[in-house]
């Protein structure tokens, strides 16, 4: 939507070009998507359909917020469904929600990782007191 009320056209293959570039250069290459796995770029294209093509391995951000669970799960499902390699799960914990559905909310997300082969590959994004000093995110067992 927000491409076609810009007069624009999202091509799939200026993204997948313009990424093997980068790859030549870099060691790691992260590419984000807004809004999730299922979000149409085109009529004919999903952002899956882009990430399964490119062969890129999937790290879903997420929180414990309400309907983070639903949705997350829903993700790995259609990650899974598709062949799309997961890497892992970022939590946000910015910002601070109820410990309690947090804790409830990052077990579900343990017991789904191991359940999809990437146990421990989780990292935690810290809630963020001051935006000048950012506190440090150790994202170690994603890129193992």
């Amino acid at each position: 939507l927000a491409a076609r009320l810009a007069g624009e056209v999202i091509e799939g293959e200026k993204i997948l070009k313009a990424a093997r570039t980068l790859e030549k250069s870099y060691s790691i290459l992260l590419v984000e998507g807004a809004g999730g796995l299922l979000v149409p770029l085109s009529e004919r294209l999903l952002t899956a359909d882009l990430v399964k093509e490119a062969g890129w391995n999937l790290i879903i951000v997420t929180s414990g917020r309400l309907g983070s669970i639903n949705h997350t799960l829903l993700t790995l499902e259609a990650a899974a469904a598709r062949q799309i390699p997961l890497a892992g799960l970022v939590f946000n914990l910015h910002p601070p929600q109820n410990p309690i559905i947090e804790g409830e909310t990052l077990a579900v997300f343990r017991e789904s990782l191991a359940k999809a082969g990437r146990a421990g590959a989780l990292a935690l994004l810290p809630a963020v007191a001051d935006p000048r000093n950012p506190p440090e995110c150790d994202f170690s067992s994603i890129f193992s």
